[in-house]
């Protein structure tokens, strides 16, 4: 089955008399449980096309469909709640609000979503990402590592069965990086997720199940990805 399913997907922005095509007519599936990598250079379309899959820009063409559900056809309140409710979001600057506690952070999309919060789940998550301890604490109380830790418990809080993160490991030590991707990879297998990743980090590329290279908008499979890198 397939979770993400992206169909001549393009996305062309206007700059004054310059025409930038940021995507170009991307055809690209990602089956249920599978963790797909998303490399290439900066300003090559990968951070747009992930924010294309899980409707946080607007296509110039083509449909994505997640779940089965062509989510551009849907209006916007629809997608937004949509998006809280399948896709959960990791980015590299951790978006936190700065006002809330760590917990208050984590809970947000429930309580806006309307769900009973489940804490049986909620200390599962604290537990498997190691910040039962810190809940209490305002977003600058925290490390690096601990806040992009939140913010993964953030994006799991609704059991979305998609994951997008966008550079996650970007702010972060290399151990911290480690840390952080066998706890999120921990989290996908605990709760049966699908994940789609945009990375600079090779090794961080090399556990994925496949990895797409992203060059000047066009999206192609790196079937030998693992080899160049001498994996």
């Amino acid at each position: 089955m397939n979770v993400l399913e992206c169909a001549h997907l393009t996305k062309v922005y206007h700059q004054g008399e310059n025409i930038i095509s940021a995507v170009k007519t991307c055809d690209f599936t990602v089956e249920e449980g599978e963790f797909v990598a998303i490399v290439g250079t900066s300003g090559s379309g990968k951070s747009t096309l992930l924010q294309l899959c899980g409707g946080l820009d607007t296509p110039s063409g083509g449909t994505v469909y997640v779940n089965g559900r062509d989510i551009y056809r849907m209006k916007n309140a629809e997608l937004t709640e949509y998006r809280r409710k399948h896709i959960g979001f990791i980015f590299q600057n951790y978006n936190l609000i700065p006002v809330f506690t760590a917990l208050e952070n984590i809970i947000m999309p429930s309580l806006l979503d309307g769900r009973k919060l489940s804490w049986d789940h909620i200390y599962e998550l604290l537990d498997i990402l190691g910040i039962s301890d810190r809940i209490h604490h305002l977003p600058h109380e925290l490390s690096g590592g601990q806040q992009q830790r939140v913010a993964v418990a953030r994006a799991l809080i609704n059991y979305p069965s998609l994951m997008l993160a966008d550079e996650p490991t970007g702010n972060l030590d290399k151990a911290s990086a480690a840390e952080l991707m066998k706890l999120l990879l921990k989290t996908k297998e605990v709760q049966h997720q699908t994940l789609v990743m945009v990375t600079h980090d090779d090794h961080i590329a090399a556990m994925a199940d496949k990895v797409y290279r992203m060059d000047d908008g066009v999206l192609t499979l790196d079937s030998k990805f693992k080899q160049s890198i001498g994996m």
